[in-house]
């Protein structure tokens, strides 16, 4: 019976001592070991890697490491090394997002989030950039204006998460981008339920989501849910 620690290697588990001793490889070997079969190998690499050059001569490599990528811990540490990236990345992020998986909701969801915060985005390229420094607020928002609905979709959710939780970017600028959606996407019901959670963000929204009714149950009470979430905040 494997142990639990056998069982965390595979999934590619590995303590920052165990990966110090990685310190002592080449770039080249390094960069060998990304595509070793030991799952524990793959994160130390990513680890030390992370450590010794710059993100923009990491992120490419990673970002088509991470479409096949099976580990948990493997993932994680690929997404937390993006998280550190620059504009730079966020460009070739892009060309990732909605790709990746099959946890991204394609339709309305069936009930509301019981969660009382912004909930995390499921795209996990839009996940990790809602990480990111918000100093790259603006190059993550600018991709609302790519045309393609697979990534608009995605993007609201990384833009919602990150104003949620930095409030200095809540400013009008960023809420008029919002509401230029809303128009865009006026007769897509699955963009328009996107929207109102990434309202949430805004205190702004609350006069717009108390007028906002629809024919639909769920997208009303994702209304009440922005409703509560704006209140909340205003009450701190």
């Amino acid at each position: 019976m494997k142990s639990d620690l056998e069982v965390l290697k595979k999934r590619g588990f590995i303590t920052n001592v165990e990966a110090e001793i990685f310190f002592s490889y080449s770039k080249e070997e390094l960069f060998e070991l990304l595509s070793d079969k030991q799952a524990f190998k793959r994160t130390a690499a990513l680890y030390v890697l992370k450590n010794i050059i710059d993100i923009n001569e990491l992120d490419e490599i990673i970002l088509k490491m991470l479409i096949s990528e099976k580990a948990l811990y493997t993932k994680l540490e690929i997404c937390n090394i993006l998280s550190t990236g620059n504009e730079m990345t966020i460009k070739k992020m892009i060309l990732y997002v909605g790709k990746i998986g099959k946890n991204q909701h394609h339709d309305i969801a069936k009930k509301v989030s019981m969660k009382k915060s912004y909930p995390l985005p499921r795209d996990i390229i839009a996940r990790t950039m809602a990480k990111m420094n918000p100093r790259y607020f603006e190059s993550i928002l600018e991709n609302l204006n790519c045309g393609v609905d697979l990534v608009v979709a995605e993007i609201i959710d990384a833009v919602g998460w990150q104003v949620f939780y930095h409030q200095e970017l809540a400013i009008e600028k960023y809420y008029q981008v919002i509401i230029n959606l809303l128009s865009r996407y006026q007769n897509n019901q699955f963009m328009l339920w996107k929207l109102i959670i990434c309202l949430s963000s805004f205190n702004q929204a609350e006069d717009l989501l108390r007028k906002w009714k629809s024919d639909n149950l769920i997208m009303n009470q994702e209304i009440q849910r922005s409703i509560d979430l704006i209140v909340k905040r205003k009450n701190l």
